[in-house]
């Protein structure tokens, strides 16, 4: 049982639904463990009206994942096996997809679209399972850092600005990668119809950007295009 009076990871309160979430959830805290070896630690998954939160001891989780990291991160041949699994399985989950359609699916009988729905579930959830280990590993990674970091700083004042310097990201989220994207339309502004055709790819890749627990959206191309009257002097911020 998590002692509420231990340090704990706390994600949420979010937006967010049972059905949505289980697609995630199931195969993280039930399938996971039995392909890797590893559980993931108790949780206190919480929902009250539109929100959730879901809830570890802090310890437990940074616990497994240094395992998680020893296993199947630090060892070439272990790591590899995952993305491999991984991305066989993306693969077959693309695969699926690719034959969703409006007109498809209304071709289908009930018992068809049961089977068919059963068998996209299936790879959706070993695609959770493979592709959670980097995510509870990283709680191991930087749990190992500080522990290797404490050996020749202990006590040092410099200590957290040396961890956040190691254990920052190198590379952009998506969400700021979808920001840069858009500012580097721009210098099309001068250009309507060359604007508009950017504008209108920028859209169809990044439609999603919204998309949560809750509810998904499609947005539309007049969501991004109000987005630059927000900022000032775009050209001159990207170039």
């Amino acid at each position: 049982m998590i002692n509420p009076n231990s340090e704990l990871y706390q994600w949420g309160p979010v937006k967010g639904r049972i059905l949505p979430v289980s697609f995630f959830a199931l195969p993280i805290l039930l399938k996971y463990v039995k392909v890797y070896g590893i559980f993931w630690p108790e949780t206190l998954f919480i929902f009250h009206r539109h929100f959730m939160t879901w809830i570890n001891d802090d310890a437990d989780l940074r616990a497994s994942g240094k395992k998680s990291f020893n296993k199947w991160m630090l060892n070439k041949a272990n790591r590899r096996l995952v993305e491999n699994r991984f991305n066989k399985t993306v693969a077959r989950l693309f695969a699926l997809n690719g034959q969703i359609s409006v007109k498809w699916l209304k071709s289908l009988n009930k018992n068809q679209l049961i089977v068919f729905f059963q068998k996209w579930q299936k790879v959706y959830f070993e695609f959770w399972v493979h592709g959670i280990i980097p995510e509870i590993s990283n709680w191991g990674g930087e749990k190992l850092v500080a522990e290797i970091l404490n050996k020749h700083l202990a006590g040092s004042k410099n200590f957290t600005r040396f961890l956040e310097i190691l254990s920052a990201p190198t590379r952009p989220s998506f969400y700021q990668t979808e920001e840069v994207d858009l500012l580097k339309l721009a210098k099309y502004f001068s250009q309507p119809a060359i604007f508009q055709k950017k504008l209108q790819q920028h859209q169809q890749k990044y439609f999603w950007l919204l998309n949560n627990y809750y509810h998904t959206r499609v947005l539309p191309i007049s969501y991004f295009r109000k987005r630059p009257r927000k900022t000032k002097n775009w050209s001159k911020t990207i170039k």
